[in-house]
């Protein structure tokens, strides 16, 4: 029998009330324990502490690398929100920070922070690859800043002339010397360091907005999610009780996932504050070209927990099924691989279960969550060796669901610290976002995994504004189908979208895996061969005409796969 590596993990007990109108309320048993006032706090706490312990490892793909500590961490913040106070910044006009992942962008961030002035970071692709800026705009128009910081003026050029205006000021990294408007970085790191920074800080309070965090704009306008210090310190409060383990073992990471989104840039980035560990940043992304240069940094690092989503995962578990030496390099101090953001598909799944009894010849746990940028993120969380990917675990502490019953799921609600208070500048949304009981509608399904017993987990079953109906009035429950299709496919689709509504039938487009495709059926052809001569490969065509053939032969109807 291969045993588990051990790692530390939280309470898998819960309490949990029947309602007359079958919904379901349940806890964690454990109670949430005391949280931090502000973030600054926790920057001061390991400053003090771990003064010359590295914070931040800005990796580049040259190989160099640039080390921030603790305390230089929190010496350049201090200096830089003095900065921003002297500029008229506050509450009311914060800062958009466009940039990459890196040590710049987080000490802007941070002096924010410390300022009490509310900043948003922005994906940079919003900036640098849309066809036009009004995504962008309009993010920017929502926030009111009275800042913009851009890493690189003269690549963020475009963005800077759209969004100039006389009430807003712009700093970059990197900037040319004449540039007009637009300050340098280094300028303002110079701002001597008065008594305003310092009474902004001790000014700060739980309710204090921290940051804006703009929802995807693939289905709607984005809406800025308010994201205030209590969410954040409790979430991290709630991570160290879920994974107590970082108590005596500070996390230690290498990652890409963008600041911009609540996984990366508050989940991981603040995981490693709270517990005074160290943030390797990757510039590394989960393509089959650049994901090698993450690869690489795991390797030399040795993280002992690893964070990703499942495009992420599928890169790493294939890189390194192939190659033991480089697998036993990578995991030989890890204890948890955690997944959130969407769920693995079983094949995946057991592919990254298999990983390390392969290499180093133990298990490793695989933990997944669910959560949302309203709530900060994490809100559940499998505290234990889940027996299929879908499981999402339990509530953590300090989270209260309710589950409302819809057929045989439930609708999964939540309520609690890390809750936002609402969308910055829409009333209408916010209200509509919340129950008259004050839970927060995520808008996911779930069943139980074992109805005599809760603390089995929760069984993700899709999202509900996916689901629609055909002409016939036959509702289509789109996460269940795609993960069936996934499963039926597997391991050479990597998405699957799911379209039909008001028609008569279901279409699914898939999204081709293009490694497995390459390296499983299509390794005849040159590894720089086009996709679509991979994906028009005969074997590739024959084996998705056996699975389309069965699939046909199960099928009961319209809905189903």
């Amino acid at each position: 029998m291969i045993p588990t590596r051990a790692v530390a993990l939280g309470s898998r007990t819960i309490r949990s009330t029947h309602r007359a109108d079958g919904s379901i309320v349940m806890t964690n048993a454990e109670a949430l324990e005391p949280y931090a006032r502000a973030l600054p706090d926790l920057l001061s706490t390991c400053a003090q502490r771990w003064p010359n312990r590295p914070f931040l490892v800005e990796h580049r793909l040259d190989g160099s690398r640039r080390t921030l500590t603790y305390a230089e961490a929190l010496a350049s913040a201090r200096v830089l929100g003095q900065a921003f106070l002297a500029r008229g910044l506050d509450a009311r006009r914060g800062i958009a920070i466009i940039a990459e992942n890196g040590i710049d962008h987080a000490l802007v961030a941070l002096g924010a922070l410390c300022a009490g002035i509310p900043y948003a970071p922005l994906s940079p692709a919003y900036a640098l690859l849309a066809d036009d800026l009004t995504i962008l705009r309009t993010m920017v128009n929502t926030i009111g800043p009275g800042l913009i910081y851009v890493q690189d003026a003269r690549r963020y050029a475009r963005a800077i002339t759209d969004l100039q205006s006389e009430s807003v000021s712009f700093v970059a990294g990197d900037t040319d010397e004449h540039r007009a408007r637009v300050e340098h970085l280094a300028d303002l790191l110079r701002t001597p360091i008065g008594p305003e920074i310092l009474a902004a800080t001790a000014a700060l309070t739980p309710e204090h907005v921290a940051k804006i965090l703009f929802t995807s704009a693939s289905t709607g306008p984005a809406k800025g999610v308010i994201t205030t210090h209590r969410m954040l310190c409790s979430n991290t409060q709630m991570l160290r009780q879920v994974y107590p383990f970082v108590r005596e073992e500070p996390p230690v990471v290498v990652d890409w996932l963008p600041w911009s989104h609540v996984f990366g840039g508050s989940h991981i980035f603040d995981a490693v504050l709270a517990h005074g560990g160290t943030y390797h940043v990757s510039p590394g992304k989960p393509t089959p070209d650049a994901f090698a240069a993450t690869l690489r940094i795991i390797a030399e690092v040795g993280p002992n927990v690893h964070f990703d989503v499942p495009r992420g995962y599928d890169l790493f578990v294939s890189a390194l099924s192939a190659d033991h030496d480089a697998a036993r390099a990578c995991l030989r101090n890890m204890r948890l691989f955690v997944y959130a953001g969407a769920s693995l598909t079983p094949a995946l799944w057991e592919r990254l279960c298999a990983l390390a009894p392969a290499s180093i010849g133990e298990h490793l746990t695989v933990a997944s969550s669910l959560g949302a940028t309203e709530t900060a993120p994490m809100a559940t969380a499998a505290t234990w060796f889940a027996d299929t990917t879908a499981n999402i675990g339990i509530p953590v502490p300090g989270v209260t669901i309710k589950l409302v019953p819809i057929d045989e799921r439930y609708e999964v609600r939540f309520r609690g610290p890390n809750v936002t208070p609402g969308y910055l500048g829409d009333p209408d949304r916010t209200a509509a976002a919340f129950d008259d009981e004050g839970f927060y509608r995520i808008g996911d399904a779930v069943r139980l995994r074992d109805r005599s017993n809760l603390a089995a987990g929760l069984i993700h079953d899709g999202r509900l504004t996916e689901e629609f109906k055909l002409s016939t009035g036959t509702w289509v429950r789109a996460g269940a189908l795609r993960s069936a299709i996934l499963a039926q496919f597997a391991p050479f689709l990597r998405d699957v979208a799911i379209v039909g509504e008001n028609r008569n039938d279901i279409l699914a487009i898939g999204i081709p895996d293009d490694i497995a495709c390459r390296e499983q059926i299509a390794s005849d052809l040159p590894r720089d061969a086009d996709l679509a001569d991979v994906l028009a490969h005969p074997s590739l065509r024959a084996i998705f005409q056996q699975r389309l053939d069965h699939a046909a032969v199960r099928a009961r109807g319209s809905a189903d796969l």
